[in-house]
């Protein structure tokens, strides 16, 4: 498993600052987000791109065969073709 706190992990200041922006605007109370960060690792993501997209939404599920909430994610090209990193908070309804 992958600790994304571990100072060595490679792409840390990356994952933080995700992570940063992505909390503060949970706390906001903002259903959805999203923006464009650059990429500054010397791999190369698809078509050499320099930058990459980072989004989520909340989506209110009334589904019973699950709990309280759970998390959906996704990277790779979006659907403009885009780098992109894709998240999907889903909450039972009326939490």
């Amino acid at each position: 498993m992958i600790n994304l706190n571990d100072t060595n992990f490679y792409y840390n200041d990356l994952t933080m600052k995700i992570l940063n922006q992505v909390q503060t605007n949970l706390i906001l109370g903002n259903k959805k987000f999203e923006k464009y960060t650059h990429w500054d690792y010397p791999i190369a993501i698809l078509n050499n791109w320099q930058t990459f997209k980072y989004e989520y939404d909340i989506i209110r599920e009334s589904k019973d065969k699950w709990y309280d909430f759970d998390i959906v994610g996704s990277s790779g090209p979006d659907e403009s073709h885009e780098p992109s990193i894709q998240l999907s908070f889903l909450v039972k309804k009326g939490m």
